[in-house]
């Protein structure tokens, strides 16, 4: 196979960081909008490239959830990582590639992102990084190009590729050219429209022993297209995959072959499997595992594969050593969302990749607990009760709860009214009350804010916002935003450390039931 030229390159290198002082963490957050952009959790930047741009060698940028619409052009040394690929997505707007790698070093990481709406994945280009953990969907190029659209391509390079999602791309899954020497492992590829999942088959593929195990490769659609292929100069390490249903592009098979002079077919080595991986809901991009999947269980079972409940390595982008993604630790302060209405938020199914996904689903103890029905892929409707609370030392006094689709950057806050009683215990023992409308305010320009009911006594004291979502239909992300009033019409927004709990995502249905009776059975058997 020819390869596609590669461009001529020099890499970018990042600042050098003064002795002694330590790297850093340099924070980018799309929601923005203020015109203050230092780095700061305060003022983040407000595209991935800004944050790339100052940083030095050792630092690290991290992404706050968004739709970052730019092309990222990776520096040696300075390591990426969004909020999880389901939650961080890089639009390249059909640049000819998302995401730059040129001359990036061992030392970097790219992570936790879903990369889309490109001619091209991720290049890397005379690089060495590691990329872990990310999503790549949607790459097409127009014709007569579209076969070049791959997922991750290799230009003489060798990077760490793992638990990584490919699917619908144009090319291929990965492709390599020259001098590489890769790890892959643990990748799920899906739904690629050119010549192979995995290719070492260029005909420039230098000598070298790349390492290929734990990942599906499935072939996804009606193209003639191969599982894993090579050309005889390269030797891979070869074990622990599920190729499963190639088309037979090579004579015998196509699942794995190697190329020299003419297609020989060939043993996926230790552990290889052929059998359908039992994705979830592939259509819908959900690709983890059944719990019946061959696919459960069936990596290498080498202790220093197992997945992070230390059982055996699962196949594909969801099994083996997940990232911690290393986030500043909780200090007791930030605020979390405890629960809407009666039921708990830990009942709400926050895994995006379950079908149930947004669902309440109430398990048997809490619905013992608290007496309350057992809901079971149960929506949201109606006025919903937001209750939550934020860290006893944090310096708060305002706050807005925002809300954006799911998937989206469209955030938009709140603006239910929200009134509250303040209980007084007087001297004599009475008890008086005061009503207090607790919001929306406006102050110094900030719409939507609510008072923070901090000291007294308070009806329904940890409820935030009555959310009227009637009218509203799908599935939404709840989140909040924290202030201090800093004068008598002022307030600045608070930076609270993260946690899980501080945002919420739900899926709303305020359609009517609609039922139909069918027959009608009388006492007496008509």
């Amino acid at each position: 196979m020819e390869p596609i030229p590669a461009p001529e390159f020099s890499s970018v290198s990042p600042k050098e960081k003064p002795k002694g002082v330590p790297p850093v963490e340099i924070w980018v957050d799309d929601d923005n909008t203020s015109g203050i952009e230092d780095g700061s959790l305060a003022h983040p930047y407000n595209t991935i490239g800004e944050g790339i741009a100052v940083g030095t060698s050792g630092d690290t940028v991290r992404v706050m959830p968004g739709n970052y619409v730019e092309k990222v052009v990776l520096v040696d040394g300075v390591n990426v990582i969004g909020s999880g690929a389901d939650a961080t997505i890089i639009d390249a707007s059909g640049a000819n590639w998302a995401v730059e790698c040129f001359g990036i070093g061992v030392g970097t990481l790219f992570s936790g992102f879903r990369v889309t709406n490109a001619q091209l994945g991720i290049y890397c280009l005379g690089s060495e990084l590691s990329l872990r953990e990310n999503i790549i969907t949607n790459i097409s190029r127009p014709a007569p190009h579209e076969t070049s659209a791959d997922g991750i391509r290799l230009d003489d390079s060798s990077p760490l590729i793992q638990n990584n999602l490919i699917y619908d791309v144009g090319g291929m899954g990965i492709r390599a050219q020259g001098a590489c020497e890769p790890d892959i492992i643990n990748n799920t590829i899906f739904d690629y429209r050119y010549y192979a999942g995995i290719s070492f088959a260029a005909l420039n593929i230098g000598p070298g022993s790349p390492v290929i195990k734990n990942n599906i490769v499935m072939r996804g659609n009606d193209q003639p297209v191969g599982g894993i292929l090579w050309n005889a100069t390269c030797t891979p390490e070869i074990s622990y995959n599920n190729v499963f249903g190639p088309a037979n592009v090579t004579g015998g098979g196509s699942f794995y072959a190697v190329h020299n002079g003419s297609w020989m077919e060939v043993s996926g080595g230790p552990g290889a499997i052929s059998e359908d991986p039992q994705f979830i809901d592939p259509d819908h991009g959900y690709f983890y595992l059944d719990p019946l999947s061959p696919c459960v269980d069936a990596g290498d079972p080498n202790p220093i594969y197992n997945d992070n409940d230390g059982s055996r390595n699962d196949m594909g982008a969801f099994g083996g050593n997940l990232l911690d993604p290393g986030a500043t630790g909780h200090s007791g302060s930030g605020f979390i969302f405890t629960g809407i209405g009666k039921i708990p938020i830990t009942e709400i199914v926050a895994d995006p990749m379950d079908l149930s996904h947004g669902l309440f689903k109430v398990s048997d103890t809490v619905a013992n607990d608290l007496h309350i029905h057992k809901f079971t892929d149960a929506p949201l409707g109606g006025y919903a009760w937001l209750h939550g609370l934020f860290g006893m030392s944090d310096d708060v006094d305002y706050y807005q709860i925002v809300a954006a689709p799911y998937g989206t950057s469209a955030t938009e806050t709140l603006d239910d009214s929200l009134v509250k009683t303040l209980f007084t215990i007087n001297p004599d023992g009475t008890v008086s009350s005061t009503r207090v409308e607790m919001g929306p305010q406006s102050i110094g320009g900030v719409d939507n804010l609510y008072l923070l009911n901090k000291e007294g006594y308070w009806s329904f004291t940890d409820l935030r916002l009555i959310w009227n979502t009637t009218g509203l239909s799908g599935k939404y992300t709840v989140s909040y935003k924290a202030y201090r009033l800093t004068g008598p019409d002022t307030v600045v927004e608070v930076p609270l450390p993260r946690n899980d709990l501080d945002h919420f995502t739900v899926l709303i249905n305020n359609d009517p039931v609609h039922t139909e009776i069918e027959s009608i059975t009388y006492a007496d058997g008509t």
